[in-house]
């Protein structure tokens, strides 16, 4: 772009980059991944599909609330640490005492967060669900499984970045594909005698502590267990949180609003047709689970300077062009989608497209972002968030917020200054890159 100085010999790199056997090595290990990620999206989708037809509309409520507020104490939790593994395990992952190091100093800094994220989302989960016509005795019960899910989710998310660094994809997807098919065994085995909202939620918990386990066998042959935590880790690690907490909370506020305002302004039936939608949107799940094993690891090991344009714009623009045929299948065969949540939401169509177009405008959304923090390169939270909320506010006086059709478009329309601030930053990131790398070869 105008104002980037690119050194020379970059262009001959770039072109010799396309033709190079490396990218072939990037659609073969593709294509494996697809045919396993097949698999694990299916059970995934099974599960879900399961739960949506199984549950009557309203504990399908406070299914939703309660996964809903626990991928909220989850991102909290983290608060920019997996960026910070990320980027700085791009660097040293070779090295099995450092990034045993780098993965200790990260675990206590998501523990204290997590304390934290527990103290101030329990209370309010326990709100909800009683709002939504849960019994105290089992809101209870759906708040101490939803936490025991927390506890394993901690763990899973600090040593996953371990093998995807060492981009051991097969080993991952394996994971996936076995904690996944026994969570779906359970849910059948609970469906063919009795299944309600905790046990759904325990079956997932269990599926999740599965992963713990085996991480914690792994692991340690890649990163040197009870290795010391390092300072500058923790420090950098600490830099990219001050930087990325404002924004990872409001994306977190953002992802969860559509739940949390039909909750509050709406009813059970409407936070029950949400979360049964977004059952459909869960076919983006694939494209997010593609995007998080391969290319975002990649991506971070990238250290020529002229190839970061070049595999910025091909990683978005296939994952654009993938979100929008998906998009373009919920046009086609809106009734088919719809007779897989069953006959109790049958009447959605218009609520599915708009579902759909959400989902397509987050995911790309949340590739832009996920590709600057795999850089370190952080939106400033003074630009992103005052920009955001100020939209919101405007959108929640603009749409009636209580109907599933209303928060949909809020979600919708208040993430387009998110596309012009990433691309910004992305920019900047990029240029500041090649200034540092300048002194290493001359520039044109």
């Amino acid at each position: 772009m105008g104002g980037v100085r690119i050194p020379i010999g970059t262009v001959a790199r770039v072109r010799d980059a396309v033709r190079s056997p490396q990218l072939a090595d990037w659609t073969r290990t593709l294509t494996r991944f697809l045919t396993l990620e097949a698999v694990v999206q299916g059970l995934t989708f099974a599960c879900g599909i399961l739960i949506v037809r199984a549950l009557p509309k309203a504990d399908y409520a406070l299914f939703t609330l309660a996964n809903t507020m626990q991928a909220t104490m989850n991102l909290m939790a983290d608060n920019g640490i997996g960026s910070g593994i990320t980027a700085i395990g791009g660097r040293v992952w070779k090295d099995r005492s450092r990034f045993g190091q780098l993965i200790a100093t990260a675990m206590r800094l998501r523990r204290g967060f997590a304390i934290i994220s527990v103290t101030l989302i329990t209370p309010l989960l326990f709100w909800m669900l009683l709002h939504n016509g849960a019994s105290i005795s089992y809101g209870a019960v759906i708040t101490g499984v939803v936490l025991l899910g927390f506890y394993f989710q901690l763990t899973v998310g600090v040593l996953m970045p371990v093998p995807r660094l060492h981009l051991e994809v097969n080993r991952i997807q394996n994971l996936n594909v076995w904690s996944t098919a026994l969570r779906l065994v359970l849910l059948v085995i609970a469906y063919s005698t009795f299944l309600n909202t905790a046990i759904a939620m325990l079956a997932a918990a269990i599926s999740l502590g599965l992963q713990e386990l085996l991480l914690r066998r792994w692991v340690p042959r890649m990163a040197e267990p009870g290795a010391p935590v390092n300072e500058g880790d923790r420090r950098e690690i600490l830099n990219i949180v001050r930087a990325q907490a404002p924004n990872s909370i409001y994306y977190c506020l953002q992802a969860q609003l559509t739940v949390w305002l039909i909750s509050i302004f709406g009813s059970a039936t409407g936070v029950a047709e949400v979360g049964a939608l977004g059952r459909i949107a869960i076919i983006f799940a694939m494209l997010a689970s593609v995007m998080g094993n391969v290319i975002y690891p990649r991506f971070a090991r990238v250290q020529e300077s002229g190839l970061l344009w070049l595999r910025y714009w091909q990683i978005l623009s296939a994952h654009a062009a993938l979100a929008l045929v998906l998009l373009a299948i919920t046009g086609f065969v809106p009734d088919a989608l719809l007779w897989v949540l069953g006959p109790q939401y049958s009447h959605l169509k218009e609520e599915l497209f708009l579902m759909m177009l959400n989902a397509v405008l987050f995911s790309i959304l949340a590739c832009m972002w996920q590709l600057n923090v795999a850089r370190g390169w952080i939106v400033s939270p003074w630009l992103m968030i005052p920009t955001g909320v100020v939209a919101q506010v405007i959108l929640i006086v603009l749409l009636d917020v209580s109907q599933v059709r209303g928060v949909l478009l809020l979600n919708i329309f208040s993430m387009i200054p998110g596309f012009f601030l990433n691309l910004l930053r992305t920019r900047q990131g990029i240029r500041e890159f090649i200034a540092s790398h300048a002194h290493q070869q001359p520039t044109a």
